[in-house]
């Protein structure tokens, strides 16, 4: 369940970002999910996705993504019990995330609203099922941190904090995916 302006929050989402500070309990807060090799950087000039040869069209690549995503943001945001949250999320280009992530998360704690970011279908340069996974797991990854909201947040502890959330969305995901 995907709102209407969910698809126009990316914009929105960077500008607010780079006004953020996570040291301040009620400020707006941005985390973001690492590549880890999973992108296509393309060479100057050449087009998204010219690199995968395996794939759908990028047309049916892209809406096929889109529900899986939608869908997979339903059932964690349920799982992780954060329906009291209003989440909308968009996909995103590269060169829109922050460098080297697949994904963020810009949240308002009293407002109870976040927007997700989630690397579009046409720059990743893995397998469609790998990447859907990889979508899935990014989806995992930012709720995570929605879900330690209630935890101080530094410049410090972000290390730390991006090494327990990477532990936990790994272990959710392969938990849902074992039952299958």
């Amino acid at each position: 369940m995907v709102s209407a302006t969910a698809q126009s929050v990316g914009s929105e989402a960077r500008t607010v970002a780079a006004e953020s500070s996570d040291s301040h309990p009620n400020a707006q807060t941005v985390r973001d999910r690492s590549d880890e090799g999973k992108v296509l950087v393309p060479p100057a000039g050449a087009a998204p996705g010219t690199a995968e040869a395996q794939r759908p069209s990028p047309a049916e690549s892209r809406e096929f993504a889109q529900k899986y995503v939608a869908e997979k943001l339903a059932l964690w945001q349920r799982n992780l019990k954060l329906s009291e949250w209003k989440i909308s999320w968009a996909m995103a280009h590269y060169s829109d995330l922050k460098p080297r992530t697949v994904g963020q998360i810009h949240w308002d704690m009293p407002r109870q609203s976040a927007a997700i970011l989630v690397l579009d279908p046409q720059d990743y340069r893995m397998p469609f099922n790998a990447m859907l996974d990889d979508m899935e797991l990014t989806i995992i990854h930012e709720l995570v941190h929605l879900k330690l909201t209630s935890l101080p947040h530094s410049e410090a502890s972000r290390g730390s904090e991006e090494q327990a959330v990477n532990g936990i969305s790994e272990a959710l995901f392969a938990l849902e995916h074992q039952k299958k």
